[in-house]
């Protein structure tokens, strides 16, 4: 998303998401998807990178639950507030942080 209007703060510059899904082949791979798809869990890994526009986030965080969940992860840069996701071996981080 490259820019939205937010009412009583005008415009603010979006947010950028990438997305890499990597499904590891085994021997196994069909059998486990014919049983259960859930099987195959194990052979997924998904890479997310989001960043999100300082003001867009400020305006995110206005929501007390969020804030308190989403700050102990957030990387940032000059511009952005930054999330790296990343699914690896049925395991979830976020910015190297488990999550909790």
């Amino acid at each position: 998303m490259k820019e939205v209007i937010v009412n009583d703060i005008g415009n603010i510059k979006g947010f950028d998401v990438k997305t890499e899904i990597i499904i590891k082949e085994d021997a196994t791979l069909g059998q486990k998807i014919a049983m259960s798809p859930l099987m195959a869990i194990g052979n997924l890994e998904v890479h997310l990178k989001m960043k999100i526009d300082k003001k867009m986030y400020s305006y995110i965080m206005q929501n007390p639950g969020m804030m308190m969940q989403l700050n102990s992860y957030a990387k940032e840069d000059a511009n952005n507030v930054i999330f790296n996701i990343d699914f690896v071996d049925s395991k979830v981080t976020v910015n190297g942080q488990a999550l909790n």
